[in-house]
């Protein structure tokens, strides 16, 4: 493996640690001062301050989350890194507020400068509530929060 492809997929999996462990600070540091985000909703951010101003409010109204990696594909001549992913999370639906649900998506991060210059996510709106499914996912948080 090159030394860019390597470095691209520690940092992917690092960043993604850094979002389980609820750590907003570190998971901007990655960020491109010129960055972009593109969120599942379609709604766009413009540079890393707004990035963050965003992000806040969403590490503090979304609870006990947890990210799984599902795949990574880098386009390493590109600066290119798709992944997929499983969100466990607090239900978003009043009624269900006490359980929790799963989501899964593709982000699509362009580096630049070893610096995220761009993250577009796409989600399904498709909510798993299977308690196995959920049931592997907290044992995955509870293994990963072991290493």
């Amino acid at each position: 493996m090159s030394s860019l492809r390597n470095d691209l997929q520690n940092t992917v999996v690092k960043w993604m640690d850094d979002w389980n462990a609820h750590d907003l600070k570190a998971v901007m540091e990655l960020f491109h001062d010129d960055a972009v985000f593109i969120s599942w909703t379609g709604q766009q951010f413009k540079g890393k301050r707004s990035i963050r101003r965003a992000w806040t409010s969403w590490f503090k109204n979304h609870g006990d989350f947890y990210f799984a990696i599902d795949f990574l594909a880098i386009d390493e001549p590109e600066s290119l890194v798709t992944f997929g992913w499983h969100l466990l999370w607090p239900s978003r639906k009043p009624a269900q507020s006490q359980k929790k649900e799963i989501l899964q998506g593709v982000d699509i991060l362009h580096f630049k400068d070893r610096q995220i210059l761009t993250k577009q996510s796409f989600c399904q709106t498709v909510v798993s509530t299977s308690a196995q499914d959920i049931l592997r996912l907290e044992e995955e948080k509870a293994l990963r929060a072991q290493e």
